[in-house]
């Protein structure tokens, strides 16, 4: 299922395979999706074959049994499965919803170990609670602090909302759909984002999202990146799940390619970011 792209487990003693190879491509900078598979087609169609593209599962929603990653251990095993690959060299990184915040994770976690150089495009990626003890805010630090942690948790009220899920199958062979497993995990994917920090890359970052979400959140990942915020808004006001579609989608192919541009142009600049506290 292309919406979700499933990949179960028959045993707990299988190592999943997170990383998916759509198309193999040639010596052109990889396009690395996370968070939902169904923006494959849209990129492989706009981009030309020699352009790879992977797509990188997520545990509990593309992953079944889910293991219930924390956000770390989720980066650590996207991170073996890129290496596995041989993916070396500058990558763009698309990234939706949850997928949108790992993506920035990794984006750190590859200038981190290889001095990667790495383009970000995120579609309204979800925010943390918490932000990083490793910059200041400004001179209202403490108000802003605040108002950041009231605006995420508007934000993952709003992400988690909807009905619950209905009772996991008895047998662990059934393996729920994709909206049951989506309502299965939020709850786990919320927690993470309350324990989650996030420090600045210091790199450009495309950030496309209807009004609904620019209007509320645009604001603190500009005080995160100064000056490096691209914002893209989407022209018509979809819900979240469905907002790359229609008149969207080519709005959000036109920022993405421009991305991707930088990137080849080597634009990028590679930074070492501290990582986090734990």
């Amino acid at each position: 299922e292309i919406t979700s792209e499933l990949l179960t487990l028959p045993g707990s003693h299988q190592r999943p395979e997170y990383a998916r190879v759509y198309r193999a491509g040639g010596q052109a900078p990889p396009i690395i999706c996370l968070g939902d598979a169904r923006y494959v087609p849209l990129l492989m169609e706009r981009f030309p074959a020699e352009v790879p593209v992977v797509f990188l599962r997520l545990d509990g929603f593309n992953v079944w049994p889910a293991l219930h990653l924390t956000i770390d251990e989720q980066v650590d095993a996207y991170m073996r499965a890129l290496d596995a690959l041989g993916l070396a060299g500058p990558v763009l990184l698309v990234g939706f919803s949850y997928g949108g915040f790992l993506a920035y994770r990794l984006a750190a976690a590859l200038q981190q170990a290889h001095g990667e150089r790495v383009a970000i495009h995120l579609v309204e990626p979800s925010l943390p609670t918490r932000n990083s003890k490793n910059y200041s805010l400004g001179l209202n630090a403490h108000l802003l602090k605040v108002r950041w942690r009231l605006r995420a948790r508007e934000w993952r009220a709003r992400w988690t909302k909807g009905p619950l899920p209905n009772p996991l199958p008895a047998d662990p062979r059934q393996v729920p759909d994709s909206n049951s497993r989506w309502l299965y995990m939020r709850q786990h994917y919320a927690k993470e984002m309350r324990r989650a920090r996030l420090i600045p890359l210091g790199i450009p970052i495309g950030l496309a999202g209807a009004q609904t979400y620019l209007s509320d959140f645009l604001c603190f990942w500009e005080e995160l990146e100064p000056g490096l915020i691209e914002p893209c808004p989407l022209p018509i006001d979809e819900d979240h799940a469905d907002v790359i579609r229609g008149q969207n989608a080519q709005v959000w192919l036109d920022s993405v390619t421009a991305s991707y541009d930088r990137l080849q142009r080597g634009d990028t600049p590679r930074q070492r970011p501290t990582p986090p506290a734990s």
